[in-house]
């Protein structure tokens, strides 16, 4: 046996470098051909002025395929000794792709909306009843998304606008066929409830194509925000607004207020603003735009295909300020006696430096309504990637998180924080700082540094350095580069490269993925390679085995028939290789609105340790999706898979449920199960691991709202209860009455916390 694995272990390494040296001469001779090439083919499109798609789509094949190959070939070539040479050809091939970037700039729609000035402000009911809507100009010809793309809506809805010195006003009216069935039910803002009917509303106040803040009313009491832009969705931008719907027999109607000082924008007259809404009408089953929007956009609100809202003057976004301290006090206890009275304080800051510009700080912040992490049955040898709830890491997370570099669940327990986010021209500047609350007394500092420039047309490129240090030293730094490329509204590259350093040992990660979405289909490409000394546990968040180099392509393509209750098709090719395993395989996947199916295929090779096995994965699930009063989601799964923890080759098969119950339109009840059997070699069962959830929300009025949430997994020896009771004082403003406990192996610690927070906006 141990001949073979050596025998086995050789002739890879040879096969392997023969390969390499084989691919890098193909690479050199192919990009320096294709880039001689590119170069004289543009000029003679550009000569002959031929239609600037073409241009693009030339342009694009050759962009995803250097996106793709270069980091690989790059490799290749350094290891057999012609990366200066292969450097040269693929610079050629770079310059004919930038000779037509400047022709691909989209030429946004040309819809507009005219907004109204009015002395009265109309009162926020819900009903369009006041004299000034009379005022305002009406836009309508929504455009359906689905079920027939490009079709005329057949729910209508007819938009208004209206505006005095420091508030916008914006009234809807939904007509809906089936007016009866509309379900009118209280949840909070920002709340987790799936809605039947719902408008969103974009608004670009910079109208530079890229940012946009978005609002969302539900039929009746639903309201949710965020923000789009600086690289990334923004689901933590909280903004201060109003909103009220009212159910009519033709339909239903919303009005919308929206306090200018929430909003960044630089005053003056006569201003032009990106617009467009977006209405999911779940009882005429359409999903339908103001300015349209197609599948090949990604079925979302992009910024760049917004129309124009003008009529706009004499505004002012004012000081841009807010201050919001809170006041907390409590107990807690670890053993039996309720003791350790707590009381503290501490203060939000919101300060608009520019009209582009933000910045926030948080000095002692209290998490206590944070609901507590979902536990979840781990079956890989990585640990888990935790979702970050808290508000001030929340906002803008997508600038400064790309790629893994950066992970802020590594700064625990904060005492302090500041974050600036700042745009002027193509640049946009971010610089986020925090002091931990660490292990043993310790007191960590984190730095993170992000500087971004835009080009063509919704791309970009930046640099990140980051770095955490304590008591004068140094812990761990990371310097990298990201690019991103956006090719006629269907084709994205990504591309980054970073650096780690700490303790007088550094390593590389470099990556590189492409995607491509038309119509009912999307695809997509990512590579990565990573060093075997680089690290970021101490920053960043990166799925691989510390101190084994790695490297991994992955293939998708989705397809969505016409057919509707086909529903999708995805099918992905995957390879990770290891210094000391490999591993492949293949996957495909079928999902409708109410079923599931997957499979992966695959194999995996330690051949130092003559290990060697393909394996299969089967799992299914069926749900009946929203819009009932109940919700029933179950699946299952049969898993063959090594047990990295006992070292063995096994089984595992899996259960899970999930029943959600909305008895009354103020109470919903969601109880959960998850079961995992693992199963020696032998066919023994060796372990089970089961997590049990349950969650209830109920609400006395819009503004009073009880939640309560428990898991336990025995598994684990851990137990979670959050309790949680919240009344809205005013936007942004609460007081909240919490309990909290956390039972482990270790401890069991409660707490009971009574906080206020006020906001003081100028």
């Amino acid at each position: 046996m141990h001949r073979t694995t050596a025998y086995v272990g050789h002739f890879l390494t040879r096969f392997e470098r023969n390969v390499k040296l084989y691919m890098a001469c193909a690479a050199l001779i192919g990009f320096s051909a294709f880039g001689i090439y590119s170069v004289l083919f543009n000029l003679y499109l550009l000569r002959m002025d031929y239609d600037v798609s073409l241009i693009g789509h030339f342009n694009a094949v050759g962009l995803l395929s250097f996106a793709l190959f270069s980091p690989i070939a790059g490799n290749w070539a350094r290891r057999a000794g012609y990366r200066r040479t292969l450097v040269g050809g693929m610079s050629l091939m770079v310059m004919g792709y930038l000779l037509a970037f400047p022709l691909s700039v989209f030429a946004g729609a040309d819809k507009t909306a005219e907004a109204t000035r009015t002395d009265t402000a109309p009162v926020v009911d819900g009903h369009l009843s006041d004299h000034c809507w009379d005022l305002a100009l009406p836009t309508t010809d929504f455009i359906l998304l689905d079920p027939v793309e490009g079709a005329p809506a057949a729910n209508q809805t007819v938009v208004k606008i209206l505006y005095t010195a420091d508030q916008l006003y914006i009234g809807l009216f939904m007509a809906d066929s089936n007016a009866e069935n509309i379900d009118a039910r209280v949840v909070p803002r920002d709340g987790r409830f799936a809605p039947r009917d719902l408008i969103g509303i974009l608004l670009d106040t910079q109208h530079d194509h890229r940012n946009a803040y978005g609002f969302y009313k539900h039929d009746f009491q639903m309201t949710d925000d965020g923000a789009k832009g600086y690289g990334g969705n923004n689901k933590g931008w909280d903004g201060v607004w109003r909103a009220e719907a009212a159910v009519l027999d033709s339909g239903w109607s919303a009005e919308v207020a929206i306090a200018f000082s929430t909003l960044s924008f630089a005053a003056g007259d006569d201003m032009v603003w990106g617009f467009n809404l977006e209405r999911l009408s779940i009882t005429g089953r359409e999903r339908s735009h103001w300015a349209a929007i197609y599948q090949e956009d990604g079925s979302v609100l992009r910024v760049s295909k917004a129309g124009h809202l003008v009529g706009l003057r004499g505004i002012d976004p004012g000081l841009r300020l807010e201050l919001l301290p809170y006041a907390a006090s409590g107990v807690d206890r670890t053993h039996a006696d309720w003791r350790g009275e707590t009381a503290g304080a501490g203060l939000d800051v919101k300060y608009g430096v520019a009209a582009n510009a933000t910045l926030d700080i948080t000095v002692n912040p209290d998490f206590a309504q944070i609901e507590a992490d979902e536990e979840e049955i781990n079956l890989s040898r990585f640990p888990l990637l935790l979702k970050e709830r808290r508000p001030f890491f929340v906002e803008n997370a997508d600038f400064l998180g790309k790629h893994g570099l950066f992970y802020s669940r590594r700064i625990a327990d904060p005492d302090f924080g500041a974050k600036f986010i700042g745009k002027a021209g193509e640049y946009t500047l971010g610089i986020l700082t925090a002091q931990d609350r660490g292990e043993a007394g310790a007191r960590p500092r984190f730095g993170v540094l992000k500087l971004q420039r835009e080009v063509f047309h919704n791309s970009t490129v930046g640099a990140l350095v980051e770095g955490i240090w304590d008591s004068g030293m140094i812990l761990q730094q990371i310097a990298g580069l990201d690019s991103r490329v956006e090719w006629d509204d269907r084709y994205v590259i990504n591309a980054y490269a970073a650096r780690s350093a700490e303790q007088g040992s550094s390593g590389y990660i470099s990556g590189a993925d492409m995607s491509y979405r038309h119509g009912n289909f999307a695809g997509g490409v990512n590579y990565r390679s990573i060093e075997s000394t680089f690290s970021a546990d101490r920053l960043g968040f990166i799925e691989r085995d510390p101190g084994i180099a790695s490297q991994s392509v992955e293939f998708s393509a989705d397809w969505r028939p016409r057919m509707r209750r086909l529903g999708k098709l995805n099918l992905g090719q995957a390879m990770f290789i290891e210094q000391r395993s490999v591993e492949d395989g293949w996957s495909w996947e079928w999902t409708t609105a109410d079923v599931w199916l997957y499979t992966w295929d695959d194999s995996f090779v330690w051949p130092w340790q003559g290990i060697w096995y393909r394996g299969q994965t089967l799992e299914m699930g069926f749900d009946t999706g929203d819009g009932r009063k109940w919700k029933l989601d179950i699946g299952a799964g049969l898993q063959d898979r090594f047990d990295f923890a006992d070292a063995y080759f096994g089984t595992a098969r899996s259960a899970s449920g999930t029943l959600e119950l909305k008895p009354s339109a103020s109470l919903t009840i969601e109880g959960s199960w998850s079961s995992v059997w693992e199963y020696l070699p032998g066919g023994t069962l060796d372990e089970r691991k089961t997590i049990w959830r349950g969650r209830a929300t109920y609400f006395a009025t819009k503004r009073l709202f009880l939640r309560g949430f428990a898991q336990d997994a025995g598994y684990l020896h851990e137990r979670d209860i959050n309790l949680l009771a919240s009344y809205e004082i005013a936007p942004k403003s609460r007081v909240y009455l919490a309990y909290n406990l956390g039972d482990t192996a270790a401890e069991r610690a409660e707490k009971l916390r009574f906080k206020v927070a006020y906001l003081l906006s100028y």
